[in-house]
């Protein structure tokens, strides 16, 4: 039998050869690239999304432009920096679920049983970027960027059955259902309570 089916035993301080920190990034921007079977453009646009979603939250008008592009239900609205950070992890949750899920055929595995993610997953994420992107004529260009990859993660979020489908909104407290969120919570109190992962999210190869 496994000794640990899907533990991460190598990454904590103290391993020989040293744990790489940024492994956990790299591997997920691995798969949003050329070489992970989407495209290099893929990984530079979710790149690029990043600063023009905290330049947006850093006024009560961009604010409620996120609200709006991402489709947020009324609880989970960006209010403050706070909220745009709240936003930023979300959708880092769902690309980091897709590479994590990034199987040949349909799965349930990162859902738990509540629902379906496609083959490869973050491949089809970034075509779902490329293709809102190639339909965005008009919109401002930062903000297209944003509404592209609300397109991508939909990939995670929005898939048939899911809470999102059901109430035509994202609510930011669900990882993907209630089942993954359940399961995350679970993962964060063992991070939080007996195992010390540190780890640098910039994801650069």
């Amino acid at each position: 039998g496994a000794l640990a089916a899907s533990a991460p035993i190598l990454s904590f301080l103290g391993e020989h050869p040293p744990y790489d920190l940024g492994s956990f990034g790299k591997t997920v921007t691995f798969d949003a690239s050329a070489a992970g079977g989407a495209s290099d453009a893929c990984a530079h646009r979710v790149r690029a999304a990043w600063p023009a979603l905290f330049e947006l939250a850093q006024t009560s008008t961009g604010r409620a432009a996120l609200t709006s592009i991402f489709r947020l239900c009324p609880k989970s609205e960006v209010r403050d920096e706070d909220g745009a950070y709240a936003l930023a992890f979300w959708l880092q949750s769902a690309m980091d679920f897709m590479a994590m899920g990034s199987f040949p055929y349909r799965s349930s595995y990162m859902l738990n049983g509540g629902g379906e993610l496609p083959p490869y997953p973050m491949r089809v994420m970034c075509d779902h970027v490329d293709w809102a992107l190639g339909h965005s004529k008009g919109v401002p260009g930062g903000h297209a960027l944003l509404a592209a990859l609300r397109e991508g993660v939909s990939v995670f979020y929005n898939y048939t059955g899911s809470p999102a489908a059901a109430a035509g909104c994202f609510d930011l407290s669900l990882t993907g259902n209630n089942e993954t969120t359940q399961d995350g919570l679970f993962w964060d109190y063992l991070f939080c309570s007996d195992m010390l992962q540190p780890a640098s999210r910039n994801g650069k190869p």
